[in-house]
């Protein structure tokens, strides 16, 4: 009897050694198969890797030229309204300007109010504050935006040109919000709104829209080669909406 027990034991061993030895090469055979057939790739695969790639560089193009400072902001008085700006303009209280001791005239720059998260923008024309820790005097309109009645804590955070490569392409924009700090995209990725070339009033509808519509990404855009061509050139503005995934790509 035990002698029986272990010749159909052996059997048994035989038998399956036999189909896995059979299932091995059929697994084979087809992942030979498989791999002598040519990869499909659809359309949508690659346009979306290109767009992924696209979203990379012009992220990595963001960081190289991103520009932010903090410390402590101060405003304009009324007895500076009407008076000559360092860049030659007058200064007046109800324009999105501000001083800076070295950015370059014709600067956007976001505000953002550390102690509250108000933000606003301002266009550097005029040379301050001269006092220490202050990084930047700010008009009367953008210290009322980012709810400054004092010299509160803030950043400033903007784009800069540091090898002249931005200048030089027109189909680049910079693009500045209130919600998130500036980006460099391209003209398609922008659903515009509205345009001029009055700063003040791009603004101010700005912050109206973003007051009904505070979850929605608003933002104020330049060609890249209109913006650091010159400060004394006329700029074109336009006031829309970014595509999501494009801040979406600064976690890449």
């Amino acid at each position: 009897m035990q002698i029986k027990k272990k010749y159909n034991f052996s059997i048994a061993k035989a038998v399956l050694f036999t189909l896995l030895l059979t299932l091995s090469v059929i697994f084979i055979t087809q992942a030979n198969e498989s791999s002598t057939q040519p990869l499909e790739i659809s359309k949508e695969q690659i346009l979306q890797e290109q767009k992924e790639i696209l979203h990379r560089r012009l992220h990595e193009v963001t960081l190289i030229n991103l520009f932010e400072q903090e410390g402590i902001s101060s405003h304009y008085g009324k007895k500076f309204h009407r008076r000559k700006t360092s860049s030659g303009e007058l200064f007046l209280l109800d324009k999105y300007t501000a001083a800076h001791r070295k950015l370059p005239f014709g600067t956007i720059v976001r505000v953002i109010n550390q102690s509250n998260q108000k933000t606003s923008l301002a266009i550097i024309n005029d040379r301050g504050p001269f006092v220490r820790k202050r990084i930047i005097d700010v008009s009367g309109i953008v210290a009322e935006k980012i709810g400054s009645s004092g010299i509160p804590p803030i950043k400033i955070q903007t784009i800069l040109d540091s090898n002249d490569s931005l200048k030089m392409d027109d189909e680049l924009f910079i693009t500045f919000s209130l919600i998130n700090p500036p980006q460099i995209t391209l003209y398609e990725h922008i659903n515009v709104l509205t345009q001029s070339t009055d700063f003040t009033y791009m603004m101010d509808m700005m912050h109206i829209l973003q007051e009904k519509h505070p979850y929605i990404n608003y933002t104020i855009s330049v060609a890249s080669s209109q913006y650091f061509e010159g400060y004394r050139k006329e700029r074109l503005y336009y006031l829309g909406i970014v595509s999501p995934d494009i801040y979406l790509s600064r976690d890449i």
